[in-house]
């Protein structure tokens, strides 16, 4: 079994969303860290492993399952932005420039580190297991005929792209579980633990309601990637 817990990104960023996904124990705790430093020295080398489609992330039972110490993944969503807002599109990038200061990049951390790409976004079926319809089908509307807007008083605000960037951070959360998993399982009687699973996805997804947005969240993500 998984948990997936939502994480303090780092301070100066003001809390971004980022999830951890940790199989079997025994747990264990990722810091923000120079990888030396933190994981055991492994052969150097960069793995990226590929996750289109759930079909493909099956078949990666080699190396990057078998090696990664944590495997991440990030849904920047450069277009769903407003000026001067708190929830800004320089987040993400502002944290993946804080972890290569910290040389925690794949480049650096061999196999241990993985990065998920290519994954693709969660369809309405998967977003309409913890949301309405009416509330996934008037999201997808505002987004093409009404935004920009505000759709609370926080403001959560919507941009054309945010819908596609909202599915898109839950289609990267469902795919980290899915590597999760299938690394998880590739181990089975090694003795070697599941690795944990970081993303970094907007917008952000651990206020919104089923029936609508909240503080700044649009979508449930990590409660979508814990019902998948």
């Amino acid at each position: 079994q998984c948990q997936v817990t939502p994480m303090a990104a780092l301070s100066a960023n003001r809390g971004a969303l980022a999830m951890t996904v940790q199989c079997s124990a025994p747990r264990q705790r990722v810091r923000v860290s120079p990888c030396r430093r933190l994981l055991p020295a492994r052969p150097r080398g960069a793995l990226v492993v590929a996750a289109a489609s759930e079909q493909e992330l099956v078949g990666l039972d080699g190396a990057a399952l078998l090696g990664a110490r944590l495997i991440y993944a990030t849904s920047p969503a450069m277009g769903h932005a407003r000026e001067g807002h708190p929830e800004s599109n320089e987040r993400v990038p502002a944290i993946l420039d804080a972890l290569r200061d910290a040389r925690l990049t794949p480049e650096e951390c061999g196999g241990e580190l993985v990065f998920l790409e290519g994954y693709r976004a969660a369809t309405k079926e998967e977003v309409m297991r913890v949301h309405t319809r009416n509330y996934v089908n008037g999201l997808n509307m505002l987004a093409r005929t009404r935004a920009p807007l505000d759709v609370d008083s926080a403001p959560t605000y919507v941009t054309p792209s945010s819908y596609e960037a909202a599915v898109n951070g839950i289609g990267a959360a469902i795919s980290l579980i899915d590597a999760v998993v299938a690394a998880s399982q590739a181990r089975e009687g090694t003795g070697t633990s599941a690795p944990a699973g970081f993303g970094l996805c907007r917008p952000p997804g651990h206020h919104a309601l089923p029936r609508g947005a909240m503080g700044f969240c649009l979508f449930g993500t990590v409660s979508a990637a814990a019902r998948h």
